[in-house]
């Protein structure tokens, strides 16, 4: 009877709690509707470049499916692209200055192995491609076998030679027409040199004559799972913990009666905003600090950049976490209330963090999240040395969600509470 007692009491109570009982029944559809979208509309196109590439090439990288190679006019061209994202990894066929003076033509082959597991099919796919040009078959006009070589397979001399095919010893020199080559001549009609004639094979592009160099973008070559992840995961529990220790604290200010005696003072609204977040900012910050350092010291995450720029990173996104839980910490009556917000609010924000290769439509919907943003900049400083220059855009959205936040708590205090 008394379990049956406490098991009825919980009902009623839950039962009074319309928001309780829509969050346990609609947010776990929502979220897992939201993951077959993305798993469905998951990106899996792997983009490569080319520079001087023959059609038999294009054509034979392009059969390949979900691959789209675009052609570009130099080097340079290429790896601004590869730096912009737009591609994963391209190959230069064309001959530079430099690479006249090998002896075998080059490929040369750049791989942004941040891409994971499209960046190690492209480069596989690439050195395949280029591999099997080996011998001259397909090659740019510029690094075909020279004309001026002799054509030993096809059995007659280049253009720029004599053709003695059908040629006749002149009147004044002896019929030489029946005897046999001597020792230093080259048997024409055979098209077979004698045991000391002259060898050049040497002249002609053997099956591996055609040089394959690979270089990676940064530098790096070998990612771990945790590498490629590491970044976003970093940013993503930073925003998470910083999220709801602020949330809780403030409710908690608001449940003690604090808040109400601090309001009853002659102190203005933005006043009251502007303090919490100074005073909890301080905190979350050594927080994020500590986790940061941690990750990437004891754990060994890969990083390239500037820690300095880290944790600059690290602070606007702290500062942005904390303000948007104060904001929805005006919404929630508990801290069962306050935790219902993680599944709506924060966890939607790691599926459009970078952890997947998500579609254009998905990509441009993912820009409404701030987490979006603090991950994009994590991962241009810890893996391409990014810089100011490179981040700044980040920054300035980081900075305005805060802004945002923190002038929508403004509001909610003057509509919810008579200051």
């Amino acid at each position: 009877m008394r379990v049956r007692a406490f098991a009825l009491r919980i009902l009623r109570q839950m039962s009074h709690d319309k928001r309780t009982l829509a969050l346990m029944i609609v947010a776990p559809l929502l979220l897992m509707t939201l993951v077959y979208y993305i798993f469905e509309g998951t990106n899996d196109e792997i983009s490569i470049g080319a520079v001087g590439a023959p059609q038999q090439f294009i054509e034979a990288v392009e059969s390949e499916n979900d691959v789209t190679l675009t052609t570009y006019e130099s080097r340079a061209d290429a790896q601004q692209a590869l730096t912009d994202g737009a591609v994963v990894a391209y190959i230069d066929i064309a001959l530079t200055a430099d690479d006249a003076e090998l002896e075998a033509p080059r490929a040369y082959i750049m791989v942004d192995a941040a891409a994971g597991s499209k960046a190690q099919a492209a480069e596989k796919l690439l050195r395949s491609a280029a591999e099997t040009m080996g011998g001259g078959a397909g090659l740019p006009s510029a690094i075909q076998p020279s004309s001026n070589s002799l054509d030993m397979g096809g059995n007659q001399p280049s253009s720029n030679l004599a053709d003695t095919s059908d040629s006749q010893p002149s009147s004044n020199l002896p019929d030489t027409s029946d005897s046999r080559p001597s020792g230093n001549s080259l048997d024409m009609g055979s098209g077979q040199p004698s045991s000391n004639s002259l060898d050049t094979s040497k002249n002609q592009p053997s099956s591996n004559s055609f040089d394959v160099s690979v270089d990676y973008y940064k530098g790096i070559k070998n990612f771990t799972s945790f590498d490629m992840f590491g970044p976003t995961l970093m940013s993503f529990i930073v925003f998470f913990f910083v999220f709801l220790v602020a949330g809780m604290a403030f409710l908690k200010e608001r449940k003690s009666g604090t808040l109400e005696k601090v309001i009853s003072t002659p102190v203005r609204r933005w006043e009251i905003v502007a303090g919490y977040i100074l005073g909890f900012g301080a905190i979350t910050i050594v927080q994020s600090v500590i986790i940061n350092v941690y990750i990437i010291t004891v754990l060994g995450v890969i990083m390239n950049g500037s820690l300095g720029y880290v944790l600059l990173i690290t602070l606007l996104e702290a500062i942005c976490a904390l303000s948007l839980g104060m904001l929805l910490s005006t919404a929630a009556g508990s801290e069962f209330q306050m935790m219902q917000f993680i599944p709506i609010i924060i966890l939607p924000q790691l599926f459009f963090s970078g952890l997947f290769d998500l579609s254009e439509g998905w990509l441009i919907f993912g820009r409404i999240f701030p987490l979006t943003y603090a991950a994009e900049a994590m991962n241009k400083i810890m893996y391409y040395d990014g810089g100011i220059g490179d981040m700044w855009i980040d920054v300035v959205v980081l900075l305005g969600f805060s802004a945002l936040f923190a002038a929508l708590n403004v509001l909610l205090l003057k509509r919810y509470r008579r200051i």
